[in-house]
């Protein structure tokens, strides 16, 4: 009986360790296939921080130094072509030699009179560009005299002393903004004077007048250019009962400011 019972205990003791020794083997297995994080990595002490700023310099040795700088300054304000352009104020002066083409006086009761011969022409022109290459203003043209008597029927009866000044406005234009090559005119009141010999000791007629340019000329300063033009020019102008009138071409020196 004693023996039955030592042989059952002997029995359950091994059992119990067997069964503890699975149960350990167990949770050691599951211990072993669950993932273990993995350590980080310490950050160096002196590393800087991320930015998305541009760095300024690169560095081509890996050393510390040198350093090419790739900084550079903003750009600067645009700003607008000054140098060498027809724009802003605009001030011309010409003067020149001419030929009286066809000049004549014309009075009732009285035989017309003709003269031609050499003048001396000028204009003063004062503007402004509204925009490059294009210039508005006001203008005074005129010429005088130089040669040439007063004829009718061929014969002489008083000396060449027709004098002629056109005031109005006038337009001048630059095919190319920043060359020298123009056209241009004028058109406004005139005023002719003369002593022909014929009748009253002064002629003075009132009428209209104009004159038409063609010219060029080279920049001598950022604004300042000199040059010449080819002018034809022609008045009309009555005064009671008389009327004198001229057409005239003339050759002229030019220097501008603009």
């Amino acid at each position: 009986m004693l023996r039955s019972s030592g042989s059952w205990c002997g029995r359950a003791l091994v059992a119990l360790v067997g069964l503890t020794a699975g149960v350990l083997a167990s949770a050691s297995a599951a211990a072993q296939t669950e993932p273990q994080p993995l350590p980080q990595p310490a950050a160096p002490p002196d590393t800087p921080a991320p930015t998305t700023e541009p760095q300024p310099k690169i560095n081509l040795t890996g050393q510390k130094k040198p350093m090419i700088d790739l900084s550079t300054p903003p750009p600067s304000a645009p700003e607008g072509r000054t140098y060498h352009v027809h724009e802003g104020f605009s001030l011309r002066f010409d003067v020149g030699i001419g030929a009286l083409l066809s000049a004549s006086s014309t009075a009732e009761g009285l035989p017309d009179a003709k003269t031609g011969g050499l003048t001396f022409d000028y204009d003063l022109q004062v503007g402004g560009a509204p925009s490059p290459g294009i210039v508005l203003g006001g203008a005074v043209t005129g010429k005088l005299q130089l040669s040439g008597d007063w004829e009718v029927d061929d014969f002489e009866v008083g000396g060449g002393n027709l004098n002629t000044i056109v005031i109005g406005p006038f337009f001048d234009g630059y095919p190319n903004a920043n060359g020298n090559l123009h056209f241009g005119g004028t058109v406004g009141l005139a005023h002719l004077g003369a002593d022909t010999g014929t009748g009253s000791d002064k002629l003075s007629a009132l009428g209209v007048g104009g004159a038409f340019w063609a010219g060029s000329g080279v920049w001598v300063a950022p604004d300042w250019s000199i040059g010449g033009a080819l002018r034809l020019d022609a008045a009309w102008g009555k005064d009671s009962d008389t009327t004198l009138s001229e057409v005239g071409l003339s050759l002229m020196f030019s220097l501008l400011y603009n």
